[in-house]
């Protein structure tokens, strides 16, 4: 030190003098300094440590979190691909029976979203020349759940096929629907006679859902009202407007 002193300059005297300065006291202060800076580092490198280790668990949390939607999501997408013939706009069991009425033409596999048969029941009670349908409500939204056939189009075929249950086949043979078949009911040529009007109901909407209305049924050519007529009843060209004429008036006091 004293060389370098001497080389610019300084007597070493001088840097003596300097040295003289430097007695215990001063040495002991700079120590307290030192220390003090070196605790305010420590604290502030254990702050940090800590603020890290904190974003790190809720960042995991975080990850754990997306990891968990993002596995739901998955799981949501393959089950949607389980059935290759259900279509993304037929009726799932989730949202049935939410209360708000629903009724689509275009796709009569699409329940009536009713919260019961009983809420049926008062549509039908509301609607006047319907009313007889009424009593059958248990039958009619059972038969819609099961089959997944739109218990208001079904009510508008059996009300224009029985003229509201007043023609001679639906009287003598409990038949709603004109449906054919054995056992043949009695003076009606080939048409089906069934136990009662409940039994026929049910038996009607199992014939829609899966003939009609289900892929690869034996009359299935879509799904709109348009698909079913031409093997329900082909020559009848007023059909159409006649059952959509009915079943929208049940739909119009149930929503």
């Amino acid at each position: 030190i004293f060389t370098v002193l001497k080389i610019i300059g300084v007597a070493v005297t001088d840097s003596q003098s300097c040295w003289a300065y430097v007695d215990e006291k001063s040495v002991k202060e700079i120590k307290n300094k030192t220390l003090k800076e070196q605790e305010e580092i420590q604290k502030n490198t254990t702050k940090l440590i800590n603020e890290i280790s904190s974003s790190n668990s809720i960042l995991g949390k975080d990850k754990e979190n997306n990891r968990k939607i993002i596995e739901s999501k998955t799981q949501s997408s393959d089950n949607s691909n389980e059935d290759e013939d259900t279509d993304s706009d037929t009726d799932n069991n989730e949202s049935y029976g939410t209360g708000e009425a629903r009724l689509d033409w275009n796709n009569l596999t699409k329940t009536s979203n009713l919260a019961s048969s009983a809420d049926l029941k008062k549509a039908l009670n509301k609607t006047k020349n319907l009313k007889k349908f009424a009593k059958y409500a248990d039958e009619l939204y059972k038969t819609e759940h099961e089959n997944k056939v739109n218990v208001f189009f079904l009510i508008g075929v059996e009300a224009h096929e029985s003229g509201i249950m007043s023609s001679k086949i639906s009287k003598d043979c409990n038949n709603l629907g004109g449906v054919k078949g054995s056992p043949k009911c009695s003076g009606h040529g080939s048409y089906r006679k069934f136990s009662n009007k409940g039994d026929f109901i049910e038996y009607h909407g199992k014939l829609l859902g899966e003939k009609y209305l289900k892929k690869g049924g034996s009359f299935y050519h879509g799904k709109k009202i348009d698909n079913v007529v031409g093997t329900y009843c082909g020559s009848c060209p007023g059909w159409v407007n006649a059952v959509k004429k009915f079943g929208n008036q049940v739909y119009g006091k149930a929503k």
